[in-house]
């Protein structure tokens, strides 16, 4: 096949159609190339430019229209110089292609090379700023306090990166002169964190001017800035609020990261630059972040939110928790030095403090720890620190003395912080930043570094007090169902036993056994459409059914109230031995388990449990003192309920 003749395309499997060497094919020259066709070799070659696709021409540029589509077989495609594959121009993918003079992967114009992929004169647009102020939280905050947030702020750039050159600020209210190292810190990587510092100043009268900062500013990615200084140890009381100088015309400097043109010309708010462009636009807050700056921090100590009950406490254990407080902190970290809790006991050996949902005890509290000693006070003076502006909760657990519980049974105590300095403060602190004693509160409505008790203003002490706990040498620690029969059986006929219940009393913590002894329960039975024998209730250990003690019931349908009373007399087992337990069994005569046509329920139950102001469900003694009311959980236990339709 002689040059520049039509040679045929070999399509065949890629395996048995393979080019060995596909040159370049320069237009104007003749190419050849090696094919292997059925393990065979051929050389076959092409003339580039000859108006006809040959061998391993994708095209032939004589072809092609003055658009650059190719109008022969070779199909629309544009016709590089050399003969090789491509496909229609297209602006903006990053290939300089067919008569492009440009193209930068983009469609954009006033970036030096235009939509259409035309190269412009201007390689850059001008760059903008915009700086929108965020807001910054109001607090009180003591002297000598470090690293407060005066200002913040936003800034964002456009149509090229920009530098942030300089920025003035001034005092709006209060003096400057309150606080020290000054500094701009900027966020860097969007995290949140003001890990940078871009620049330091010191105030000047009331203004405050950085500048030589070098801090980036992203095209279209907002960036974090923060204005924090240090509070003077030596500043006066005052309230201290810092804008940005708005008086001075170039407020903001800036220029483009890219060209270094500076951005002149300023739009704050709705007030127009009176240059004929204006490059930086900064958009304020009607109110920022005040600082009242206070000499001394304050401490208010209040009860929690979060309800606690009377409780039983045993000798020999740490109780549940006896009292609730919450320590709020403003302006400044604050060391508790001294804790007085009155309310105790002599029989008390010590109060444990927990911080909430921790385990063990961060202090503990005596009645020696106090400066002065006094019955029933306890002092911790173990220094412990809260964070400023934050709250902390303190449980308080009580341990009673395991020596002489006969002699513990039947006092009481009652947890409170004195409002009073007699015999001592309730809480004495100390500011951490101004490292100063604070004073108890005077009563003047002012906040002047002082602790405060039962309020969470500037305002009068009021008690902050727990509730009574009971001290017992055992207690009665949980009631369960006992009866054998499932829920949802048939209403019995005849003398039955209607319900059972398991008392459990506490484990031994001295050398000296207090059993407990029931002595009265009153039953509430709920007998809907059955009628019962009033003269047929009794009650027996559920071991020893043969002993048994007559009970009283109010009525022999409907909600009944069956009294067991003198149990301690009677022959019925009731006596618990401590870490046992033991069933009592109900029983009654079932006259008539359906009185009318509808569904039957009988069930037996104990109401008004597991509250001290809630008495007489269960009477018992643990040896030495008689107690009407039991500590569980549960406010009612329930019995089998039995159900007939």
């Amino acid at each position: 096949m002689g040059l520049g003749q039509p040679v045929q395309s070999i399509a065949q499997p890629a395996e048995d159609n393979e080019i060995a060497e596909a040159p370049e094919a320069p237009s104007g020259g003749a190419q050849c190339a090696n094919y292997m066709r059925f393990g065979e070799q051929l050389e076959v070659c092409a003339t580039c430019g000859n108006g006809v696709c040959e061998s391993f021409e994708q095209c032939s540029p004589s072809s092609c229209s003055a658009g650059g589509a190719c109008t022969s077989d070779c199909g629309p495609l544009y016709c590089k110089g050399d003969c090789s594959l491509s496909g229609p121009v297209i602006c903006g993918n990053g290939v300089l292609e067919g008569e492009e003079q440009c193209d930068d992967g983009n469609t954009v114009n006033g970036d030096g090379c235009s939509k259409i992929c035309v190269i412009v004169p201007e390689t850059v647009r001008h760059a903008a700023l915009r700086i929108d102020q965020r807001p910054v939280a109001s607090l009180s905050q003591s002297v000598g306090k470090t690293n407060v947030v005066l200002f913040a702020f936003d800034a964002i750039a456009g149509r090229q990166d920009a530098i942030l050159n300089g920025i003035k600020f001034k005092s709006i209210s209060g003096s400057l002169g309150s606080a020290q190292n000054y500094r701009l810190l900027v966020d860097m990587n969007g995290d949140g964190l003001m890990e940078t510092t871009a620049a330091t100043a010191s105030a000047q009268g009331e203004k405050i001017t950085f500048s030589n900062i070098d801090a980036s500013v992203r095209d279209g990615r907002t960036r974090q800035f923060q204005l924090r200084a240090d509070l003077s140890p030596n500043a006066s009381a005052s309230l201290l609020i810092v804008g940005l100088d708005t008086s001075d015309l170039a407020y903001v400097l800036a220029v483009g990261a890219i060209d270094g043109k500076e951005l002149s010309g300023i739009t704050t708010d709705t007030v127009e630059c009176t240059d004929s462009m204006c490059w930086i636009s900064v958009f304020t807050l009607d109110s920022t972040g005040t600082i009242d700056v206070v000499e001394r921090g304050n401490l208010y100590v209040t009860s929690d939110t979060t309800p606690i009950r009377s409780r039983q406490i045993r000798a020999g254990e740490i109780s549940p928790v006896v009292l609730r407080l919450k320590f709020r902190t403003e302006g400044e970290d604050i060391e508790i030095k001294d804790f007085a809790i009155a309310g105790g006991s002599e029989y008390l050996d010590r109060l444990e403090l927990y911080e909430n949902n921790n385990s063990s005890p961060f202090a503990v509290a005596r009645g020696l720890s106090c400066s002065i000693p006094t019955t029933g006070v306890f002092c911790s003076n173990s220094d412990w620190t809260i964070s400023a502006d934050t709250e902390k909760v303190v449980l308080v657990k009580a341990y009673v003395r395991a020596d002489s519980p006969d002699d513990v049974s039947g006092n009481t105590i009652a947890l409170y912080l004195t409002t009073g300095t007699s015999p001592q403060p309730a809480v004495q602190a100390r500011g951490i930043y101004s490292n100063d004693t604070l004073s108890q509160n005077d009563g003047d409505g002012n906040k002047e570094g002082e602790v405060f008790i039962g309020t969470t203003s500037a305002s009068a002490n009021v008690t902050v007090a727990g509730p009574t706990h009971d001290l017992v040498a055992s207690s009665i620690t949980s009631i369960q169902n006992a009866h054998s029969d499932s829920d949802n059986a048939s209403v019995p006929v005849g003398n039955a036993a209607i319900g059972a219940f398991r008392f459990r009393a506490s484990e031994k913590a001295s050398t000296k056994s207090f059993p407990v002894n029931i002595n009265n329960i009153v039953f509430s039975v709920l007998a809907d459409n059955v009628q019962v024998d009033t003269s047929s209730f009794s009650l027996y250990n559920t071991n020893n059914p043969d002993d048994t003690q007559s009970c009283s019931a109010s009525a022999d349908t409907g909600d009944i109230t069956v009294t067991c009373s003198n149990l301690k007399a009677s022959t019925v087992a009731t006596t618990i031995d401590q870490g046992s337990t033991t069933s009592l069994t109900l029983k009654a005569n079932i006259l008539n388990p359906q009185i009318g046509n509808k569904a039957s329920t009988l069930q037996v139950g104990l109401r008004n449990l597991g509250s001290r102001s809630q008495t007489g469900t269960v009477e018992w003694d643990d040896n030495e003192t008689t107690f009407d009311w039991v500590d569980i959980d549960e406010n009612r236990v329930e019995s089998t309920r039995y159900y007939s339709n």
